[in-house]
């Protein structure tokens, strides 16, 4: 013991922490660098901010803590404090906040007799990351750590990336909902510069079970049954409270989605668009339905110009269905026989002749009227019809053409 102490009597006085260990001034000093990414904190998608703890691990040779172990029983290597050693001031270049604020943690160094120096030391990084949610939850996301020596160029020290055994490279385990997909370094340099970049690409893949359960099958189902409110007939008052059901739904599912759907500063994703689509024509269908209902119940007060008529008819053979652009007459002939049988009878007398003869009249308007409001009626009835099956048509070739995008694009990706 009292050997130990005396090699960190001997090694550490005059010891300055912040003089860089280069034997000369005309050689640089190398410096072996690594992280092991250990646990992801979190990965905000609308910050856009990547929390991670990882090992920085650093590896060099300092000429000023050497000894004998011949005059120290044999001992080749002392443990020490980091904080009494010189350490490499290597910094993470895309830091979501001050160059300062990465959060260290104390631990211990391993110093050789020959002055190799090791240690690893776990810190707290936030960083920026720029994300993609548009296919979610299907989606991978890349974040880049890059770190550089911030006070010393190449002619003071040779940074580079040291090797990992293969228990530090299998040291991360999953946690937060996602997977570690892929882990790369890259070495470059600065724009016009010497000063050396290594940058870690890490690529996540999102845990897409919970979502698939709780977001994406319902939302398919409720998208497959809001079709239905295409089909009911125009006239029936299930058909309004089918649509606003459906609605409802849709609302309840729009705010769900807004819970776990990441809110991303990029892009929408295509669930979300999908919902307010579906959500934008029920409510077009709802709404054409609650005035058709109204057309229909006071048909007699809408007419349509014949104009209209053609243009329906030959709109409608597209979607089968015929509308009539015979011109409605107002003569009923047999009512006007009837009358002139009325007028020649001369057996009867001339008042009681007149009497039935506006009788006769009144009752043969009032029919004409309620065929009229009938045939009214039945034209808003196709007109509404019409309308869903324009409707129906729009909503499936959105849906088939949401669904093809939507998987082209998760196949793709690098998800799978």
């Amino acid at each position: 013991m009292k050997d130990y102490s005396a090699i960190k009597t001997k090694i550490f006085e005059g010891y300055d922490t912040d003089l860089i260990p280069k034997p000369d001034l005309n050689t640089s000093l190398d410096v072996s660098f690594n992280i092991v990414v250990s646990e992801f904190v979190d990965l905000s998608m609308g910050s856009e901010k990547l929390e991670s703890i990882c090992w920085t691990k650093y590896r060099f040779r300092d000429f000023r803590l050497k000894w004998n172990p011949g005059n120290y029983s044999n001992i080749k290597s002392i443990v020490t404090d980091v904080e009494n050693l010189w350490k490499p001031d290597v910094r993470l270049l895309n830091s979501a906040g001050a160059l300062n604020d990465e959060v260290e943690f104390d631990t211990k160094a391993e110093v050789r007799y020959t002055g190799y120096v090791k240690f690893g030391q776990p810190r707290l990084y936030t960083s920026t990351c720029k994300t993609n949610a548009y296919i979610f939850p299907f989606d991978v996301q890349t974040c880049n750590l890059s770190f550089s020596p911030w006070r010393y160029s190449t002619k003071d020290m040779h940074l580079y990336i040291g090797k990992l055994s293969e228990s530090e490279k299998s040291y991360f385990f999953n946690a937060g909902g996602w997977i570690l997909e892929r882990f790369k370094t890259y070495r470059r340099h600065r724009h016009a510069s010497d000063v050396p970049i290594l940058q870690w690409s890490i690529s996540l893949k999102r845990l897409f079970t919970p979502y698939l359960l709780n977001i994406l099958v319902p939302t398919i189902l409720i998208a497959s049954l809001s079709s239905l409110i295409f089909f009911i007939p125009a006239g029936s008052s299930d058909k309004i409270d089918f649509g606003i059901t459906m609605f409802l739904t849709l609302c309840v599912n729009a705010l769900v989605l807004s819970e776990a759907v990441p809110a991303s500063s990029s892009v929408t994703p295509l669930i979300t668009k999908v919902n307010c689509a579906v959500t934008s024509m029920i409510a077009a269908s709802l709404l054409f339905a609650i005035l058709s209902n109204r057309f229909i119940q006071s048909a007699k007060d809408y007419f349509l110009p014949y104009w209209f008529h053609l243009f329906l008819y030959y709109f409608g053979l597209i979607f089968f269905i015929k509308f009539d652009i015979s011109k409605n007459t107002k003569m009923n002939t047999s009512v006007a026989c009837q009358l002139n049988d009325i007028s020649t009878t001369v057996e009867t007398d001339p008042l009681e002749n007149i009497l039935q003869e506006l009788k006769l009249l009144n009752a043969t308007l009032t029919k004409d009227s309620e065929v009229d409001e009938t045939i009214q009626s039945l034209e808003w009835l196709k007109i509404s019809t019409l309308v869903d099956r324009i409707c129906a048509l729009i909503y499936i070739l959105m849906c088939t053409f949401v669904a093809y995008t939507f998987i082209n694009t998760v196949l793709e990706s690098p998800f799978f």
